[in-house]
């Protein structure tokens, strides 16, 4: 029989061991927030900045930059630019920094798979801050060429670096992804700030203070970064062929890839394809809605994104087909040229936009072993960028061959074409994963496909035995 007294110990035990897990619990929470918090401000101010490059132009054009490319360059303007020579220049400049923030993903994926999250975010920081300070010499081009380049390094280090949280923290990995993918394209108004400030102060002085509020943010988020990464070794290397064959990947890429070529061209040419369409007030009233519509409505639907991804009963066909039907209504409502349903496509590109990054990267983490995940990033991205940044100037450059008909005839016919893609590829997309949801209903719980798992005779192969 037991002792007197042993049950009474037992319970006291009991009440001590669930008082230490709430402690855990509430630790856990004050650091989740907190890693959401500084990824949101680190990925605001250093992330995809150069996205917003359009609003830097009135600041290059002030500060003269490249103007000697221009002959007469004492009559320059210095809200419209000097010469065609000058604005050819800058567009090189802005496309050099777009490129490289594109390409350099692969980069930080190897480091991020070989040595950790955090080393993304030291580099990233890093190239930022030095970035900001070559902008607050305000000196030669090359000076400025140089500092533009080195930001479009620095974002997707510091975005690579954030979203190593999500690791740590698998609990907070949806919170955290919706919220990094949302500061990524939001990002882009600090350039817009940046020209607004510097009508009040000195180019030098509106850099150099935003390098160093960078190197706060950075130091905090590195710190944060070590704190959460403490008791983690970086996962063992394995091969990264095998899994970028897999057939879930190659659909998620081309849909994305598709998708991302229809966006891209769209921002780059909503503004010209209005006016093509419409009047120039009615025009500029679009240009002033998706202007802001954008930024806010991709804010607002980072909410959403992290509801949806910690949705556990949600299957990733269930939460692909909220995606992919926002992403065919912005399609197909961008397509009449009229004013309601522009106004709508206006609206949408936003929350599409950022439920579509919110869920890819979502995929790309929690479909794949940790030792893998940003490799896949990284090559999925350059993918998606030959794609989406290569064929827009192919396709403008169609659209303006006055030889060819109606503009605006040309742009229904652009997008009625990436709107089919579009439909395609997410259907195929959709059937594959429907398909694989199937099978793996009947795998144990805590099954992660491997490289083969696409194959429905290898998955088949792995059910448990009866």
């Amino acid at each position: 029989r037991p002792r007197v007294g042993e049950g009474r110990r037992a319970r006291a035990a009991k009440m001590v061991e669930d008082e230490e897990e709430g402690r855990k619990k509430s630790s856990d929470g004050l650091v989740g927030w907190a890693c959401v918090c500084v990824s949101s401000v680190a990925v605001l101010m250093m992330g995809g900045v150069v996205f917003g490059f359009s609003s830097l132009y009135e600041v290059l054009y002030r500060e003269r930059v490249y103007a000697s490319e221009c002959a007469d360059r004492d009559s320059c303007s210095r809200t419209e630019g000097c010469c065609g020579e000058q604005r050819l220049q800058l567009t090189m400049v802005a496309s050099s920094s777009l490129f490289c923030a594109d390409a350099v993903m692969v980069a930080y994926g190897e480091l991020n798979d070989r040595l950790g999250p955090r080393s993304c975010l030291v580099v990233g920081v890093c190239l930022s801050v030095i970035g900001f300070d070559l902008m607050a010499l305000n000196a030669a081009d090359e000076v400025w060429f140089a500092a533009l380049v080195l930001l479009g390094l620095a974002g997707p280090g510091v975005f690579m670096g954030c979203m190593g949280y999500g690791s740590a923290l698998p609990d907070w990995e949806p919170t955290l992804t919706a919220a990094c993918a949302a500061m990524w394209d939001t990002s882009s108004v600090i350039f817009l700030l940046f020209a607004l400030a510097t009508r009040h102060v000195t180019v030098t002085a509106a850099a150099a203070a935003w390098s160093a509020a960078c190197l706060l943010v950075g130091f905090a988020a590195v710190g944060l970064s070590a704190r959460v990464h403490a008791t983690r070794s970086p996962p063992q290397h394995q091969a990264i062929g095998p899994y970028l064959r897999r057939r879930d990947t190659v659909l998620l890429v081309l849909f994305m890839s598709v998708y991302n070529l229809n966006s891209a061209f769209y921002i780059e040419t909503v503004s010209d394809q209005m006016r093509a369409s419409f009047a120039e007030t009615s025009a500029r009233r679009l240009d002033l809605t998706f202007d802001l519509a954008f930024p806010i409505g991709g804010l607002l639907t980072s909410v959403v994104a992290a509801k949806l991804l910690q949705r556990q009963d949600l299957s990733h066909a269930s939460l692909f087909s909220v995606v992919f039907a926002l992403a065919a209504l912005f399609s197909v409502a961008q397509l009449p040229p009229l004013l309601p349903c522009q106004y709508l496509a206006a609206l949408l590109f936003g929350p599409a936009r950022t439920l579509q990054w919110a869920l890819y990267f979502h995929l790309l983490v929690v479909r794949y072993p940790d030792a893998v995940s940003g490799r896949l990033i990284g090559y999925g991205n350059l993918a998606i960028a030959l794609v989406g940044d290569g064929l827009p100037y192919g396709l403008a450059a169609f659209v303006d061959d006055l030889a060819l008909g109606s503009k605006a005839l040309k742009y229904l016919l652009v997008h009625a074409t990436l709107t089919l893609l579009i439909i395609l590829t997410g259907f195929l997309f959709l059937g594959h994963l429907l398909h694989q949801h199937r099978l793996q209903r009947q795998l144990p719980r805590d099954h992660r496909p491997g490289p083969d798992d696409d194959d429905d005779a290898a998955a088949a192969r792995q059910q448990p035995a009866s």
